[in-house]
């Protein structure tokens, strides 16, 4: 069955899309594409221009339309289906300063969506078109760790599925790897071996915890450097 979405792409009428799709008893929805929520006609860039007037500056018209589009990532994690989204993408640039000079840096593919969205789905596959084939950026229940580029298959959606059906509880998976990293933290005596606790366990923050326990993790960490900081500048 499909739905088809036409502009206006308001967040709302996604909202109202999954909840029709919850009423009607499906098990599954693919969104196709959540970009169009974002840069399409009457995404929440238009939105956003369309709020910010002579009276109303950019700032606060983010103030406006931001709570629009965290209703939609929340339709999204609170809804019993499960739900399959596609993005456009977009080359993503790094401004950085390099011996007085601004340089570009080149950094790779970016989801056509608001910055980290990504970090909000369980897995991430980015797709080659002219292959048909997938990279796997994000993956938090272990299932693709350390998978080579493969063609994505009805194998690869059992496979999901059935971890889905086993009980894994993904935020007590999380917390228990954030309680580890939070006591490598408290344990590091040096700022050399808190670089290295981040470093070393890199992948599995990206692919296994979850945003909140991410940005716990980050506050936990970036406190910590500070006081060596304050209490060693020599380091």
């Amino acid at each position: 069955d499909v739905a088809i979405l036409t502009p206006p792409f308001t967040p709302q009428r996604y909202i109202d899309l999954i909840n029709t799709a919850e009423k009607a008893g499906y098990s599954t929805l693919i969104i196709d594409s959540l970009s169009h929520a974002w840069q399409g006609a009457g995404g929440i860039l238009e939105m956003h221009d369309k709020a910010t007037t002579g009276r109303t500056n950019s700032f606060a018209a983010w103030g406006v339309v931001t709570p629009l589009h965290n209703a939609l990532v929340e339709a999204i994690l609170s809804s019993p289906l499960h739900i399959i989204a596609t993005t456009r993408t977009k080359t993503a640039y790094e401004v950085v300063s390099e011996n007085g000079r601004t340089k570009v840096n080149k950094l790779g593919l970016a989801p056509v969506q608001r910055e980290n969205m990504e970090y909000e789905f369980t897995v991430v596959f980015d797709l080659l078109a002219d292959s048909h084939t997938a990279n796997v950026s994000k993956d938090r229940t272990g299932l693709f760790t350390n998978q080579q580029q493969f063609q994505p298959s009805e194998a690869t959606g059992k496979k999901l599925l059935q971890w889905l059906e086993s009980g894994t509880d993904q935020n007590a998976e999380s917390n228990k790897l954030l309680t580890n990293l939070q006591s490598q933290i408290s344990s590091a005596d040096t700022l050399s071996k808190l670089k290295t606790v981040w470093q070393e366990n890199e992948q599995d923050i990206d692919n296994q915890l979850i945003p909140e326990d991410i940005d716990t993790l980050k506050a936990d960490w970036l406190s910590k450097k500070d006081s060596f900081i304050n209490n060693h500048p020599s380091h």
